[in-house]
């Protein structure tokens, strides 16, 4: 019999909890923790052959649950995980005791330890004193719902007393849910003594859109339910600059409002024109500068960009200074940060008008020359008016009215003041009768003079005279040609005016030096218009004419002109056609053939040995216009044709030349094929298959790759790709695709024996597509292939033999 107890010693020196956030090797008895089934160890000292350890422990309600018996092990150290079966069911103290049990089932020394299970999470947060704070930047407080901030590492608190109960809640989760929905943890708030609490992220925050919550979690790793979200944008980098596209002169000649754009560098008498330009987004700030004749740079206003876009501002206070000023823009985003200005808008304010004194200068140039003063009458219905400003008006506009016009107010010609400050003008023809000339001159930023003094002449032309108008082509669209025209008409009629029933004779000299008559006519008796037609073809090339008109006294007139004929059509445009839709593309592969299978439905036509200035029309079947463009200087051209729909197109292309000419039309089919090809492939094996055939494992890194094709048709082909499989199970890069050689038995193969093609150890995935003609791919299919090159680690021996004969 042994009734003496073991003089062991046992402790229980805590418990690990490897459940929800907080988890951890716990050593203070009475700890919070959400995990049922903690494992307790502890370690049992001065053991004697035969002791053990019983474990009991009392729950909340005073049961007693028994764990049984464990044995320490030789160094004396003992662990217990509480099995599922008696996992905590009820919160509350569970009291742990450990004693030591000798071989004859005496009770020697015992510990206890308290573990205080916890699963309910803090009560919910009140939101309304939370806060996203920026401290950063010349924009800082309170970052509002929505609003943008460049503090990538502002503040989100709540400094009220007792927001949390500091003796229920350990910390703060803060959570960020991107724009993708995807909610991932970014950092710990610290609950402060007072019941405050606060989170900076760290690292500092991206630039990007961001979602934050906040969730208490208590002692135990409990979390409590999250605080609404809140929403806002980090921005790191200045905003672009802005543009100043434009500055506006919104003053008239007759002071009504008509906005006229002010080159940069230019002149204007408006003091407060319309800057406009592009921004950013809409409602963004515009902060308009400007640099004036003192040289100081001064803030003017600022503006917002509308929702196309765009800003405009219209200067409120006038400019008061003659001079130069210099504007410029810069863009404030919602955070505060300001752009780099744009480049300087220049422009010169000028409202002083121009002086003028006594009358205009009108100059006779027909039989008797010389200055008109209105003392006699004047045979010339075109006089040329002259007359001189300040040199400082250089550029000036002047404008002639006749007050006897039927248009008093519109001027009758138009002249520029030249560097010298002279200006001249021939008249336009006018009619017989009295006539009162004055002008008026506008400088070049609008200012207007004063009317000129009147000077009042009459026209008497009743000699004769004579005018070319123009030349009317009736080949192809009709229209009048002006004298230094282009025309493909050598037939077409002379047009023109002379003194009624005069005849009118026209000719020209020809490339051997003969004066070639063309026509002639008696102008009509009321008009005076004339009309003759070419019979005989004019040449090709530059004609230089002349037309003469005799009245019935012998007086003579005459008038020239030129026009360039020109008959011959261009050559048939040579072309190539680029596919660069698919997987089939022009380059690297060769241009289009006719009629070749296509899955671009919008080809380019191009070319580069056209007529410069020529139009090159592209048409369908139907004679539709699907493309046209203008051959360039180099002789080149290029033109994407409109959508074509499925099937065979012959389309026609031509060029037609400056003066009208057409090409004869070169034809090529375009054969546009969307329809997926209905072939499958697949990957049948791989060279050295090892282990189990068929598995597509293998310690062979470079393989040859059989593939088994149905239904391919005329024209299609087998391609394979491979992409490495990482270790995460994601794809990588997908290799490029490799085109199938197709063997006598059928199948297609993709030779990668050699080191170039090694694979390296891994999975990858191996696709397998048929294509067609035009680059439409069927169907993919996917085989995974494992290569392993690595023996096993294990090692084997033979140790013997058993005879069990004899």
């Amino acid at each position: 019999m042994d009734t003496r107890a073991s003089a062991a010693t046992v402790t229980i020196d805590g418990f690990v909890d490897n459940v929800g956030l907080e988890q951890h090797d716990y050593t203070t008895s009475g700890q919070k923790s959400d995990d049922a089934t903690p494992e307790l160890h502890g370690v049992l000292s001065g053991a004697e052959q035969g002791d053990r350890i019983h474990i009991t422990a009392v729950g909340p309600d005073g049961s007693v649950i028994d764990f049984g018996y464990v044995i320490a092990a030789g160094s004396g150290a003992w662990r217990l995980q509480v099995p599922d079966d008696k996992a905590f069911s009820s919160e509350g103290h569970y009291t742990f005791t450990a004693t030591v049990e000798d071989k004859g089932g005496n009770l020697g020394n015992s510990a206890s330890f308290v573990i205080d299970y916890d699963i309910t999470g803090p009560a919910a947060m009140d939101g309304d004193n939370i806060e996203l704070w920026d401290d950063f930047g010349p924009v800082q407080g309170v970052i509002g719902q929505g609003d943008t901030t460049d503090d990538t590492t502002p503040t989100y608190r709540d400094e009220s007393e007792n927001a949390v109960d500091p003796e229920e809640v350990a910390y703060i989760n803060v959570y960020n849910t991107n724009s993708n929905g995807n909610t991932s943890l970014i950092g710990r708030g610290e609950v402060h003594a007072d019941g405050s609490w606060s989170f900076t992220p760290r690292p500092p925050l991206g630039a990007g859109d961001y979602n934050f919550t906040a969730r208490p979690v208590d002692f135990a790793g409990n979390e409590g339910p999250a605080t609404s979200p809140w929403s806002f944008t980090v921005v790191t980098e200045r905003p672009q600059p802005p543009t100043l596209d434009f500055i506006h002169d919104n003053v008239s000649l007759d002071g009504s409002a008509t906005a006229t754009l002010i080159q940069k560098g230019g002149l204007t008498n408006d003091a407060t024109p319309i800057l406009s330009g592009t921004g950013g987004v809409s409602g963004a700030t515009i902060n308009i500068y400007m640099v004036g004749p003192n040289g100081e740079r001064v803030l003017v206003d600022t503006t917002r960009v509308d929702a196309n876009g765009r800003w405009r501002y219209e200067l409120q206070e006038g400019l008061s200074a003659q001079g130069t000023y210099t504007f410029t823009a810069t863009m404030v985003d919602a955070a505060g940060q300001e752009s780099d200005p744009t480049g300087g808008y220049e422009i010169r304010l000028d409202t002083i008008a121009p002086e003028v004194s006594g009358q205009i200068t009108a100059y006779d140039n027909v039989n008797v020359e010389g200055i008109i003063d209105g003392s006699a009458p004047t045979d010339d219905a075109t006089p040329t008016f002259s007359g001189e400003q300040s040199r400082n008006e250089a550029g000036a506009i002047v404008y002639i009215y006749d007050r006897n016009s039927d248009t008093p107010n519109v001027p009758i010609a138009t002249a520029t003041v030249g560097a010298d400050g002279q200006w001249s003008v021939e008249s336009p023809r006018l009619p017989d009768g009295s006539h009162t000339i004055y002008y008026e001159v506008v400088d070049l930023a609008g200012n207007k003079s004063d009317p000129s003094d009147d000077l009042t002449f009459v026209i008497d032309t009743t000699g004769v005279e004579v005018s070319f108008s123009h030349y009317a082509d009736s080949v192809g669209t009709p229209a009048n040609i002006n004298s230094g025209g282009l025309t493909n008409d050598a037939n077409g009629i002379f047009v023109g005016e002379a003194k009624p029933g005069a005849q009118v004779v026209i000719t020209y000299v020809n490339a051997a030096g003969e004066t070639v008559t063309i026509g002639s006519v008696v102008a009509d008796t009321v008009t005076g218009e004339w009309r003759i037609t070419a019979t005989d073809d004019l040449p090709d090339g530059r004609v230089n004419f002349t037309v003469t008109a005799t009245d019935g006294t012998g007086q003579v007139a005459t008038a020239t002109g030129n026009i360039t004929i020109d008959t011959q059509a261009p050559a048939a445009p040579t072309f190539e056609v680029i596919d660069d839709v698919g997987d089939f593309q022009s380059p690297p592969l060769p241009p289009l053939t006719s009629g070749q299978p296509t899955d671009d439905t919008t080809p380019t036509f191009q070319g580069s040995d056209g007529e410069p200035g020529s139009t090159i029309t592209i048409r369908d079947e139907d004679g539709n216009v699907i493309g046209s463009t203008t051959v360039g200087s180099d002789g080149r051209w290029s033109v994407t044709v409109s959508a074509l729909p499925s099937g065979a197109h012959e389309v026609s292309v031509t060029a037609t030349d400056p003066a009208g000419n057409e090409s004869a039309g070169t034809d090529f089919v375009v054969n546009i094929d969307l329809t997926v090809p209905t072939g499958t492939a697949t990957l049948a094996s791989i060279s050295d298959d090892n282990g189990i055939a068929g598995d597509f494992i293998t310690n062979d890194a470079s393989l040859i790759y059989t593939l088994q094709a149905s239904g391919v048709t005329q024209g299609d082909t087998v391609w394979l790709r491979i992409t490495p499989i990482g270790a995460d199970g994601r794809p990588g890069t997908p290799g490029a695709w490799v085109q199938a050689t197709r063997q006598e038995d059928g199948t297609y193969v993709v030779n990668h024996n050699n080191a170039q093609s090694a694979l390296a150890d891994g999975s990858y995935r191996v696709e397998t597509v048929v294509k067609d003609a035009a680059g439409n791919n069927g169907a993919t299919g996917t085989q995974t292939v494992v290569i392993d090159t690595r023996a096993s680690a294990a090692t084997v021996t033979i140790d013997g033999f058993v005879d069990n004969v004899g």
